[in-house]
């Protein structure tokens, strides 16, 4: 599915994506810095129910939220130095269960091999407009 997003048109985006969305998923995003991921993970919270203040784990690694299909947990791998740190967080095995949204996939790849997951490719052609992949 490709998409183009303007600015106006995130809802609809955002139904197409909680469609796919089951209470044990995998949906990693990737995009440059201010490219959208954060705001396309907080309006799918909003989407399946999520009532608490949503932020960017940059710095937490993982935040955790109460949803109508069970828990989300969203992560942010821009931080890390090596797949190692995920490792020790207990990242691996925390993957098994909720729904996990997870920014900056690359950095923890070996990570995510061999599992299903959703990944969403954002690109920004403009501060209106972006191009959403999956």
């Amino acid at each position: 599915m490709e998409f183009e997003a303007r600015e106006n048109e995130l809802d609809s985006l955002v139904n197409v994506l909680v469609d796919k969305i089951t209470s044990n998923t995998i949906v990693i995003l990737s995009g440059d810095v201010g490219a959208g991921k954060t705001t396309l993970i907080k309006a799918i919270c909003r989407s399946l129910g999520v009532t608490e203040n949503i932020s960017s784990p940059t710095f937490g690694l993982v935040h955790s939220y109460q949803s109508k299909l069970g828990e989300i947990f969203h992560s942010d791998w821009y931080r890390i130095e090596s797949a190692e740190e995920l490792y020790e967080a207990g990242i691996e095995e925390g993957l098994d269960a909720g729904i996990w949204f997870i920014e900056w996939p690359e950095l923890g790849k070996e990570i995510l091999a061999g599992r299903d997951y959703i990944h969403i490719k954002i690109s920004g052609t403009d501060e209106r407009r972006r191009y959403i992949m999956d």
